[in-house]
This record gives structure tokens, C-alpha cells and sequence, in this order.
């Protein structure tokens, strides 16, 4: 029975209002915290691919270990 359990393959609705109640006040909470730390917070544009993603971060990675070596 367990593995009849575990082939399940559905997703599960969120509840309604979590992303309005939960998921959106906590990203604006945590994004202001971020910013008021002084932490430079860099936005990825999500309409680009993994690889374009990885390579501009780890450029700006290699570039700003670079400034510090400086």
C-alpha cells in the first residue's frame, strides 16, 4: 500500500490566502531587513535561464573577490 502512496503524482493547491497572508508580507519583512542591514541584495530577473543566471552571479562573485583583493 505504501508504494501506491508514494506514486501519487498531483500537486497540492495552496490555501487560499497564504501567498496574499503569509508568503508576501514575509518576503516584504525580510527584504527590508535585508536593506536595512547594509547587505548589498543583487535581483535576479527570473525570465532568464539557469546558466545566464549562474554566470552573471558567479561573475559578480569572481568580481567582487577581486575588489578585495585589491
Amino acid at each position: 500500500m505504501q508504494k501506491e502512496e508514494g506514486s501519487r503524482n498531483y500537486t497540492v493547491p495552496d490555501p487560499p490566502g497564504l501567498f496574499d497572508g503569509h508568503v508576501w508580507p514575509m518576503y516584504v519583512k525580510h527584504k527590508e531587513i535585508m536593506e536595512g542591514s547594509g547587505v548589498d541584495v543583487a535581483q535576479l530577473d527570473g525570465t532568464k535561464s539557469k546558466k545566464q543566471l549562474y554566470n552573471e552571479v558567479y561573475g559578480d562573485v569572481q568580481n567582487h573577490i577581486q575588489q578585495l583583493l585589491q
